[in-house]
This record gives C-alpha cells, sequence and structure tokens, in this order.
C-alpha cells in the first residue's frame, strides 16, 4: 500500500474514531436537562449514559471475530451503519424507554466498528503500530472534546432542544459512513485479515491482565466523562462551567495519547508509562473529591494528560502481547471485559450519589480502581511482540 494512501488510509479511520466517541459523549453535556425533561432519576440518568458502553461491550467481541475473518473494511462499515441509526434515530424517542432502546443500538455500532480499527493497525501499521493507535485514539479524544464543547452551549442554544443536538451527531456519523465505504481499500494487503477463526483468547492469562487495565481505563473514563458537569454543577458552576471542565479533561489527553505511543515506537516503555501515569492521575483524583473548588481546571488538564496516556496505550497492548492472527477477537475480549464492567461506573456514582446526595463515594471508588490498573500492569510480562 502506497505510503500516500496509507495515511489517507489513517485519515479516514481516525474521523471514525472521532464518531464512535462523540455520539456517546454528546449525551453527558445534557443529561440535567434529559433528567429534568423525562422525570429521571441519578440512577436512571446514569444508566442512560451507559447503556451504550454495555452494548458495545456485548457486540465488541463478536466486532473482533469479523475483523479477524471478513477484514477491517466490512466489519467497520457495518458498524458505523449501525451506530449511525442509533445516533439518528434517539432524536425520536418519545420516552426514557425509547431513548434506551436507540442508544443501545447506537452502543452495538460502537462496539462492532472498534476492534476492526485495531485489526487495520495490526495488518497494515505494524512499523509504526504505537504512533496508527495513537493517531487512531486521538480521533476518539477529539470525538469526545467537540462532543462536550459544541453540544453545549452551541448546538443546544442554535437548535432550541437536546433532540436537535442528536441529529446533528447523527448527521456526522451518516457522513463519515459514506466517506469511509467510497475510499477506504476493499481488500486486504498481502499476509494481512487472512480468515481464521480464533481461540483460546479466554485461556490467556495475559489477556486477562489487558482486560482488567481496559476496564479500569472505562471505569474511570466513563465516570468522569458522565458526571463531572453535573458535580461541579451541584459545586455551584454554572451548566456551561460544568461542560468547560469535561471539554478541558477530553482536550488535554489529546497530546499524550499522540506523544506517549509515538515516544513508545521510538524507544520502548509502554508498560512504565502506563505506571507512571496511574501514579500522577491519584492524587488529582484526591483534589477533585476534597478540593474540588481549589483548581478544576488544573485538576481537568493534570488528569486529561494522564487519561490520554492509559487510554492510548491500553489500545495498543494487545498488539504487544497478543498473536497476530487473534488481535481483533483479543481487542474485541477487551471490549467485552472492559466495557462490560464500565457502563457500571457511571450507573454507580448516580446510585452512591441517589443514596448518599454526594459524590465522595464515588470518586474514592475512582481513585480504587487506579490502584488496581497500577497493581495489574506491573505483573504484566516483558513485551512479546
Amino acid at each position: 500500500m502506497a505510503t500516500g494512501n496509507r495515511w489517507g488510509l489513517l485519515a479516514i479511520a481516525w474521523c471514525v474514531a472521532l464518531n464512535i466517541r462523540s455520539s456517546s459523549i454528546a449525551v453527558s453535556p445534557l443529561l440535567p436537562l434529559i433528567k429534568a425533561n423525562l422525570g429521571l432519576s441519578y440512577a436512571q440518568t446514569g444508566f442512560l449514559f451507559a447503556i451504550p458502553t454495555f452494548l458495545m461491550a456485548l457486540f465488541g467481541m463478536q466486532g473482533g471475530r469479523l475483523a479477524d475473518t471478513i477484514g477491517m473494511k466490512q466489519t467497520i462499515t457495518l458498524g458505523l451503519a449501525v451506530l449511525a441509526a442509533g445516533s439518528v434515530l434517539r432524536a425520536t424517542a418519545t420516552g426514557y424507554i425509547s431513548l434506551m432502546v436507540w442508544m443501545a443500538v447506537l452502543g452495538a455500532g460502537m462496539g462492532i466498528a472498534s476492534p476492526g480499527l485495531t485489526r487495520m493497525v495490526k495488518d497494515r501499521f505494524s512499523d509504526i503500530a504505537g504512533t496508527a493507535m495513537g493517531i487512531n485514539t486521538s480521533g476518539l479524544i477529539m470525538g469526545g472534546t467537540l462532543a462536550s464543547w459544541l453540544t453545549v452551549p452551541y448546538l443546544l442554544e442554535a437548535l432550541g432542544s437536546w433532540r436537535g443536538t442528536f441529529l446533528v451527531w447523527g448527521g456526522v456519523a451518516c457522513m463519515t459512513l459514506l466517506v469511509w465505504v467510497i475510499r477506504a481499500p476493499a481488500r486486504a494487503p498481502t499476509g494481512g485479515e487472512s480468515p481464521v477463526r480464533p481461540s483460546g483468547i479466554w485461556r490467556d492469562k495475559t489477556v486477562w491482565k489487558l482486560n482488567v487495565i481496559f476496564l479500569g481505563q472505562g471505569l474511570i473514563f466513563y465516570s468522569l466523562s458522565s458526571w463531572l458537569p453535573t458535580y461541579y454543577h451541584e459545586m455551584g458552576l454554572s451548566l456551561e462551567g460544568g461542560s468547560l471542565v469535561l471539554s478541558i479533561f477530553i482536550i488535554a489527553s489529546l497530546p499524550s495519547s499522540l506523544a506517549v505511543p509515538y515516544l513508545s515506537d521510538r524507544f520502548g516503555g509502554r508498560r512504565g508509562s502506563l505506571i507512571v501515569s496511574t501514579v500522577v492521575l491519584l492524587p488529582t483524583i484526591g483534589g477533585l473529591t476534597f478540593f474540588p473548588l481549589a483548581a478544576p481546571r488544573a485538576y481537568a488538564v493534570v488528569m486529561g494528560l494522564s487519561m490520554g496516556s492509559i487510554l492510548a496505550l491500553t489500545f495498543i497492548f494487545p498488539l504487544d502481547y497478543v498473536d497476530p492472527a487473534k488481535v481483533g477477537s483479543a481487542a474485541g475480549a477487551n471490549l467485552l471485559v472492559g466495557y462490560g464492567g464500565s457502563f457500571l461506573g457511571p450507573f454507580l456514582i448516580g446510585l452512591i450519589h441517589d443514596l448518599t446526595s454526594s459524590f465522595l463515594a464515588g470518586w474514592l471508588f475512582v481513585a480504587a480502581v487506579i490502584v488496581m490498573i497500577m497493581t495489574t500492569a506491573s505483573t504484566l510480562p516483558a513485551r512479546t511482540r
């Protein structure tokens, strides 16, 4: 594949990644409005944000198997089509149940498409796997950034309702699907995307360690992304002020998601970089918990830099530790275990708030998850691929 075509493919894949994250994160700034409009409890509201993540987990394993068998283009096409349908149709929801249904469809599309990106990197960018995956990860981060920054106040003010903002993000997903179908290469490179039926993923102890680490980063990211605006709104900031904290958090994760994978391609040390990132993140969560108004934007910057590194590295690890023929399935296993558990983060923190009228115990839970990642990463073997 010519160099120009490779970078063109990576640019389109970046747009795919952007949609995987923007479609779900766009809900977060709107949660207070949806909660009030539909008369929901905090637990119901948290579950509404969590349901796409849960469905992403359920369909991630199937997406991984499809990526390892029929190839990355067909897999991502199917995933994007389902994602776009859910993203558009949620604007037509007439109540809580119907909104949950379309959010679930959205999440299924996310799960099918995501492993295809990992398969693509292994097949077509193995010589710069860290850099390529970092670019894909930056697409996820930029999707979250744009969704949190544009949804409130800009799209909400322009369109007048949360339903209108959902239609905008659904339209972006439809356009991305069209570009992907037209421009992504149909045939696999020689030696790539071989039609194998992977097995043994669930018996691999290292894959399970990667699953635990992926679960941890998902719990942290989705807990923070779903509740930071509401938390700071309760602390006295405006809805826009709370959304700004979320936007800073996500924007700050962008440079580290690119720099750390690039440096790891050149110098190695991915496992150590992950551990250092958790060490930096832990005391920042302490500040968020006990001194929330002391420096909310500074907290957001440090949390974002740490999470950008952690997120990118967890996506790269299957490329380092797993048989190349099973990379898609390993990525799907990460999604199944990781997002299957991490969807509980927003729900549990909402439930804890309902029971205690405080976010304190919820943020302490996030701190415990950081320690879990740190401990598990320290037991990973040396890089094997």
